[in-house]
């Protein structure tokens, strides 16, 4: 498959609970608002900051949300600064 980026496509913030945990449900709500304002893809633990700051299993949790909720028209884009993490994601 041929990835060429065009439209929008924002660098989503990882929504996190009082005590560090991901925000699943506030995790939702912001990727259904990106959705339905129009985006033509997601960047889920892009470049603000997350892809530093996860653990692996956190970041997949994330991609996980996400994708669930894309649907097959959005592109995703996903940022792991490792070549074992990015082939297990």
């Amino acid at each position: 498959m041929d990835f060429q980026p065009k439209g929008i496509i924002p660098a989503m913030v990882t929504p996190v609970t009082s005590d560090g945990k991901i925000n699943v449900e506030a995790l939702r709500k912001l990727t259904n608002y990106l959705i339905q304002g129009g985006v033509h893809g997601l960047f889920p633990v892009g470049s603000q900051g997350e892809f530093y700051a996860l653990t692996f299993e956190e970041k997949k949790r994330v991609i996980e949300v996400v994708v669930r909720l894309k649907g097959e028209s959005l592109s995703m884009q996903v940022q792991e600064p490792s070549l074992p993490g990015t082939l297990l994601l």
